[in-house]
């Protein structure tokens, strides 16, 4: 799975192994990922934003970081 995750003016691509799951809360509005992981889900905020970019950058969780644009959305 592709997700594009808005950091600091900046658009980051990150995949996620097969398999993970999205749940988006109505009422705060945060999205909770749930990534499969040695017969596990380990579940992954978007709050802090840095959390997710910091992830994708070591390579943790199966996560990885494709590539990094600009947002284009004020920032």
């Amino acid at each position: 799975m592709l997700v594009e995750h808005h950091h600091q003016g900046r658009v980051y691509v990150v995949e996620f192994p097969e398999g993970t799951r999205v749940h988006r809360s109505r009422l705060t509005g945060m999205t909770l990922l749930f990534v499969p992981f040695k017969g596990r889900e380990v579940p992954v905020f978007d709050e802090p934003d840095e959390l997710v970019v910091q992830l994708a950058e070591s390579g943790k969780y199966g996560l990885r970081l494709l590539r990094i644009e600009p947002s284009g959305i004020g920032g």
